[in-house]
């Protein structure tokens, strides 16, 4: 079965909005359809894929576009039974490189860890390492962080009782005041 038969099947089988008919129509009809009509879905492959996008004059954004589209034939293709997999699927077609599909996990100091790791540093910055981990404050945040920026303490009245906050830039902390205020 060549692209040129399997494509009306395809778009058929597809519940989109019809922008998206159009545009997938567009992309067939001026980029894939002149190239790949008469081409064995079998016969398909990455490189020849590749080398197609490497004879587009139009930029790499605007050669993506239809690649992705005939990524999604070709997956349906796979799933009609007329392929065994598709060969650009999760294909970086730029490299061709697998994409890696293993997130990489953010790694978190538990408090301790925090407070260990300041220590080790010394100084300003482990000052600042131990800042960030109980501000949430970014690194930036923090370089330009000075003491005359900050309002180191402020007494309030919140419903009624004295409390303390003190504020940083947007980051405020309250906590109530240990002494009764004199009214």
């Amino acid at each position: 079965m060549t692209l040129g038969e399997w494509v009306p099947t395809w778009m058929e089988a597809q519940r989109v909005a019809p922008g998206t008919v159009a545009k997938r129509r567009r992309l067939l009809n001026t980029h894939l359809l002149p190239e790949w009509e008469h081409t064995p879905i079998n016969q398909i492959n990455l490189f020849a894929a590749k080398a197609w996008g490497a004879r587009q004059t139009c930029s790499p954004t605007t050669v993506g576009h239809p690649l992705t589209l005939l990524s999604m034939i070709l997956t349906g293709a796979v799933d009609a039974g007329y392929l065994l997999g598709n060969p650009l699927f999760k294909r970086n077609r730029r490299t061709g490189r697998s994409i890696d599909l293993q997130q990489k996990e953010d790694i978190w100091a538990q408090p301790h860890e925090a407070r260990q790791i300041g220590e080790r540093l010394g100084g300003v910055a482990g000052l600042m390492v131990i800042t960030a981990a109980w501000t949430g404050l970014r690194w930036g945040e923090l370089a330009g962080l000075h003491r005359d920026n900050c309002l180191l303490l402020r007494t309030d009245r919140v419903n009624g009782e004295t409390s303390s906050a003190a504020s940083c830039g947007s980051t405020h902390v309250w906590a109530r005041s240990m002494k009764s205020s004199p009214s």
